[in-house]
């Protein structure tokens, strides 16, 4: 599935998956499946570059979704 995120989403994204030793769509699809609801808190940022990528997931959610799921996990959103 392609997503398209804000490209300093993607930078900090990026930045955990190198110290958590992962790949990135890896990362992506824990905070997406994670029941728990766990949020770093970061101050929010707005974009006008946005980044697409291909991650592997069941179709399960719409990428509005993932986008939600992430912006909830970087800003608490």
């Amino acid at each position: 599935m392609k997503i398209r995120i804000p490209k300093e989403w993607y930078d900090i994204l990026v930045k955990i998956a190198e110290n958590k030793k992962v790949k990135l769509s890896d990362l992506i699809v824990s905070i997406i499946s994670s029941p728990i609801e766990e949020c770093l808190n970061l101050p929010y940022m707005n974009s006008s570059t946005y980044k697409h990528i291909n991650i592997t997931i069941n179709n399960i959610y719409t990428s509005s979704e993932i986008e939600n799921k992430l912006r909830y996990f970087l800003f608490c959103r």
